[in-house]
């Protein structure tokens, strides 16, 4: 009867033993989700790929990507635009893009581009539509 006893005992830590190991790994998986991981390399840089092929974009100033779950990709970019572009281009050339991006990769469920110049920002300098100009 000790040994059916002791027998059961071991059974029920073998189970809290194994679905601790499960607990563990499901928090594993998801934790990262859950702090705004970024997509993988790879997606990052087909984002890229796509967003230089762009005739309209001259350099990807800065690319940040996040999961905001599974199969949900965020991505925002600053862009540097070429500088004869016009507002009205700018729009058609970032509702393009969006397009293509989630063609391209359906998990992507947002994209935001942020139009930026390459270089670091000049103080005083104001930046117009047409040119930029003393503040």
């Amino acid at each position: 009867m000790l040994s059916e006893s002791m027998h059961s005992a071991a059974d029920t830590v073998t189970e809290a033993l194994l679905l601790l190991g499960v607990a563990l790994d499901l928090i594993r998986a998801n934790a990262s989700l859950l702090i705004g991981q970024a997509a993988p390399v790879r997606i990052a840089q087909e984002i890229r790929t796509e967003l230089l092929a762009q005739p309209e974009v001259e350099a990807i100033v800065e690319l940040l990507t996040m999961m905001l779950g599974p199969d949900e990709i965020l991505v925002a970019a600053r862009v540097d635009f070429v500088d004869e572009t016009t507002g009205a281009a700018l729009e058609r050339a970032a509702d393009r893009v969006e397009r293509r991006l989630v063609e391209r990769l359906p998990a992507i469920s947002q994209v935001f581009l942020g139009p930026t110049p390459r270089g670091p920002a000049q103080p005083g300098r104001v930046v117009g539509d047409d040119a930029d100009h003393d503040a």
